[in-house]
C-alpha cells in the first residue's frame, strides 16, 4: 500500500518525497495499558510490539532504497529512534531525576 501511494505520487510529478517510519509501538501507552494485567505494576515497553515496528523500518527503507528512479529523491524519516531515545532517556528531555 505505502509503494502504491509513493508511485502515484511519483506519477504525479513529485520528486522529492519523505515517508516517515512508525514509533516504538511496544511503548504506546495503549498498547502498554492493554497488554498489561495489573495497573498497580510497574508499566514498561513491550518489546515484541517495538521489534515488529523495527522490522517495519528497516523494509521500508530497504523499499525507498529499491524505487527511487533518476530524478526523484526518496527520503526515510526516522522516528523510531528519537520517540525510544526519549523513552530510554527521560532525563537527558527535562524529566526530573526521582
Amino acid at each position: 500500500m505505502v509503494q502504491q501511494f509513493i508511485q502515484g505520487l511519483m506519477n504525479e510529478g513529485a520528486r522529492v518525497i519523505g515517508v516517515a517510519g512508525v514509533p516504538p509501538f511496544g511503548c504506546l501507552p495503549i498498547v502498554i495499558t492493554i497488554d498489561s494485567g495489573d495497573a498497580l505494576q510497574p508499566r514498561r515497553c513491550i518489546e515484541s510490539y517495538s521489534a515488529v515496528a523495527r522490522e517495519y523500518n528497516s523494509l521500508l527503507q530497504h523499499l525507498l532504497k529499491t524505487m527511487e528512479i533518476h530524478g526523484t529523491k526518496l527520503f526515510y524519516v526516522d522516528i523510531y529512534d528519537p520517540i525510544n531515545d526519549m523513552i530510554q532517556n527521560p532525563i537527558k528531555y527535562g524529566e526530573q531525576p526521582k
